[in-house]
């Protein structure tokens, strides 16, 4: 498993080179690309061993989304499948698990795979754990139980009815993620449901794309993002305003170093007293304009901090 995770990984690299070199910078493209020429090489044998969640193998999915988002492998997981509305590779194994158990059920007993499966039915039915006891336990944790016992007359129905409940199943418990955690308290206020963010899709210049997505994240260059961990005064605190945290509402919307860029690229703002309202419909915004110019209010905010602070004072 070691070996195949670490030539999926180089593969997802050569993709994205082969991408830049022709500067694709779709979404739509990459992710069609992975799914087609690596994610079966890593899902290979899924029908055998498919009920159980390798980490490896999703660590290559998250991989591939981080490095197509520019964004650190430290990056919360939660939050990179929130901006991609990509699903665990788990569930499209989970449902070949389950698509090759039914194929099984409709051989007939000259095939040896047929025998092999009577052969674990029986083992399961005495009280061992074989791979039908799986089968049984994927079907009946997903309310399918009577599909274990009496089956299912059209198959693909079933199949699409199964894979929408474990989408639904991962996206409850990805909100209870977000709900509990308090690294993701500001992600959170703007992100309201599990789906591909617009920018991904319209922001095709790298530099534009990497700057909104990583400051959205929470992994841009801020002192907020930069220390998470080690949140003391001196930490955390802007580097231009007297007694300030440099948090990502101080940065885009109060910080007066930025002024005259946010004058050029931003909305005014909808409450001039309320500037945590004002930032959250900035995040949440579905507007291409405004999304387009908050990226580039970002791009040359952090141009413009770097200048700043590699001036000895």
């Amino acid at each position: 498993m070691e070996d195949t995770s670490i030539r999926a990984k180089k593969n997802t690299l050569e993709v994205l080179r082969a991408l830049k070199k022709i500067s694709c910078n779709s979404p739509e493209i990459f992710f069609k690309l992975f799914d087609a020429q690596i994610v079966p090489t890593l899902l290979y044998a899924a029908e055998i061993w498919g009920y159980r969640n390798y980490e490896q193998i999703e660590r290559v999915h998250l991989f591939a989304c981080k490095k197509f988002l520019h964004v650190r492998n430290k990056t919360p997981n939660d939050v990179v499948y929130g901006e991609l509305g990509r699903y665990p590779l788990f569930i499209t194994a989970t449902v070949r698990f389950i698509k090759y158990w039914l194929k099984l059920l409709m051989q007939t007993d000259n095939f040896y795979s047929r025998k092999a499966y009577k052969m674990l039915l029986a083992l399961h039915n005495r009280g061992k754990t074989t791979w039908v006891s799986h089968v049984k336990l994927v079907l009946c944790t997903n309310g399918f139980e009577q599909v274990w016992l009496f089956g299912c007359g059209n198959v693909k129905p079933f199949i699409k009815e199964l894979e929408e409940r474990l989408c639904s199943s991962f996206c409850h418990r990805w909100w209870n993620h977000l709900e509990s955690s308090e690294r993701l308290s500001v992600y959170k206020g703007y992100k309201n449901c599990f789906e591909r963010e617009k920018y991904v899709d319209f922001l095709w210049m790298d530099v534009y794309r990497n700057a909104f997505a990583q400051f959205r994240m929470g992994v841009s260059q801020i002192n907020v993002h930069q220390h998470r961990f080690s949140p003391t005064a001196r930490n955390v605190a802007c580097p231009f305003c007297v007694e300030e945290k440099e948090t990502e509402i101080n940065f885009l919307l109060e910080c007066p170093v930025y002024v005259f860029l946010r004058h050029k690229y931003l909305p005014d703002k909808a409450n001039a007293h309320d500037n945590r309202s004002h930032f959250l419909s900035l995040m949440n915004s579905k507007s291409q304009q405004t999304i387009f110019n908050v990226a580039k209010f970002l791009v040359c905010a952090f141009n413009l901090r770097t200048s700043k602070m590699e001036v000895p004072s």
